[in-house]
């Protein structure tokens, strides 16, 4: 007599509702990265590869749930899946193994494949009472007889003595390094001082464990069970990568991550390559979906552990000079969950030509100072390792100083096309000496730059497809006080012409004091 056992009702509405929507969201991720403009980049490929990767596996989890069942009989059991059919007989059964949402049967032939069976199926006091009942319970011996077999490996020494006492020192040595991992992420998560030595100290750890797990393969395992008596390093690995992953995401605004998403990708493969030649034989016993989800684990915990490590130390080791950009406030907002910590994000008007980010983090007080339409300043870093990042400021102080402590010049006026037409969305930027003062994308139609009297500048204009000018203002002199007390005005008009190669900003004029007229004039 066959009994059939299918998906619970419920877990089979809630995987079919929860798939299609998957599939949906990883449909419209794929034509959004190839809807954009100069989609064919490394990035596009790279997203689009693992929105394909992940829609595939929703329409496999559908399969799954339509077809997955085990059929109990006297003598076999047999279970279907996306995969096929496997069948077991019971006098070829050993014993079971449980684990979470799972219930392994261990054949005894090794012409037999172990049965994984899902415990979300119905009516499942029945038919796992009448497993249970019938066969041994794999986790009551299991740990006897791995220690048994730890205490035999002669890679913790040739005599019992020996291996007794380097088993114990393994065993401490993996204690130290899990406990003071732990107490050192929790550290840099909650009081992150000294900032950057705590950055290099967390960065160690990983390359500490990695050290000893592939030095002493056989001694130090990464993935244990509870029922494992081999010291393991796991905390090594997962406390010191969440506390980077955790801090990166909080702490820096990275502009461009084109860089590291080709090095992280490189470096897991580097990782997962090193695990497999050096320690195959931790996972060889493993069964196949368990095979592949650890070596996909230890993928993506290197990968995110070079990903956010780079992050941290580019930005916390950089002492380059900020670029300042002026901007506004568009929005802001407060973000929070349940386990995730609250962020504090402000949107703003566009600021560069080249980098689109417009959603930055701020800390809690300048959040409560700022409102929308308020001047903010982007101060945007070169980074140590030459990845671009950026913070915000509301940092005037030069434009208080400027109106109201000095007289200055007001450059006004407008840009135009060869053909007459006014245009804006173009950069305009002022340098003083070899730093930059200040820069921002002007939206308007007209513009007017203040400069402080008794300086010299460059003052430039940017527009994507067209030459870029500059003029030099020298007011380095400006006359008497009756000729300055009012500061002065001088209006231009800047004209954008197409561009056909890659050529330099062209000065196109020098503003200086004429002392005839008492103005400021383009200089002959």
């Amino acid at each position: 007599m066959n009994k059939e056992y299918r998906i619970i009702k419920g877990i089979k509405i809630f995987s079919y509702i929860f798939l299609i929507i998957g599939c949906f969201i990883f449909s419209w991720l794929i034509f959004f990265e190839f809807s954009k403009e100069n989609a064919i980049s490394s990035k596009t490929i790279i997203l689009s590869f693992l929105w394909l990767t992940l829609l595939i596996l929703c329409f496999i989890g559908i399969y799954e749930t339509i077809v997955y069942k085990i059929v109990i009989n006297k003598t076999h059991i047999k279970k279907t899946n996306a995969l096929g059919t496997k069948e077991l007989p019971f006098s070829e059964i050993d014993r079971f193994k449980r684990a979470q949402n799972y219930l392994y049967l261990i054949p005894k032939n090794k012409n037999y494949k172990q049965l994984n069976i899902s415990t979300y199926l119905e009516k499942k006091n029945e038919w796992l009472n009448y497993l249970i009942s019938n066969l041994s319970d794999l986790d009551e011996i299991s740990f006897i007889k791995e220690e048994e077999k730890l205490y035999e490996d002669n890679a913790f020494g040739n005599s019992q003595n020996d291996r007794d006492a380097n088993i114990k020192k393994a065993h401490q040595i993996a204690k130290i390094l899990n406990y003071t991992a732990w107490i050192c992420s929790l550290w840099f998560l909650f009081y992150p001082t000294p900032y950057k030595y705590l950055v290099l100290l967390i960065s160690a750890f990983p390359i500490i464990g990695l050290f000893f797990s592939l030095k002493f393969k056989n001694q130090f395992k990464i993935f244990t069970s509870d029922n494992n008596p081999y010291p393991t390093l796991y905390s090594c690995f997962i406390t010191p990568i969440s506390a980077l992953l955790i801090r990166g995401l909080l702490d820096f605004d990275v502009i461009n991550y084109n860089q590291l998403w080709s090095f992280s990708i490189l470096f897991g493969f580097l990782i997962v390559g090193s695990f497999a030649k050096f320690k195959f034989s931790e996972f060889k016993n493993d069964n196949k979906i368990e095979f592949i989800i650890r070596y996909f684990l230890i993928f993506i915990g290197s990968g995110c552990y070079l990903f956010f490590m780079l992050i941290l130390i580019n930005c916390s080791f950089d002492y380059s000079i900020p670029t300042e950009y002026e901007s506004r406030i568009v929005n802001k907002r407060i973000s929070k969950g349940r386990s995730s910590p609250i962020r504090y994000l402000v949107t703003i008007d566009d600021w560069h030509t080249n980098y689109n980010k417009k959603k930055f983090k701020v800390d809690k007080s300048l959040y409560n100072n700022l409102k929308e339409d308020d001047l903010i300043m982007v101060n945007l870093y070169s980074g140590l390792l030459g990845i671009p990042w950026a913070y915000l400021d509301k940092n005037d102080s030069y434009l208080e100083d400027m109106h109201y402590e000095y007289f200055f010049i007001d450059i006004t006026g407008a840009a135009i096309f060869e053909n007459k037409d006014t245009t804006s969305n173009y950069l305009i930027y002022v340098l003083q000496g070899n730093d930059t003062m200040y820069s921002f994308i002007n939206k308007d139609k007209t513009f007017k730059i203040s400069l402080a009297l008794g300086k010299s500048y460059v003052l430039g204009f940017k527009k994507e497809g067209f030459l870029s000018k500059h003029l030099i203002i020298d007011v380095m002199e400006y006359g008497n006080y009756d000729e300055y007390k009012y500061g002065f005005e001088f209006p231009m008009e800047i004209v954008f012409s197409k561009d056909y190669g890659n050529t330099p900003s062209i000065e196109v004029g020098k503003i200086k004091y004429d002392e005839s007229s008492g103005y400021m004039e383009v200089a002959k």
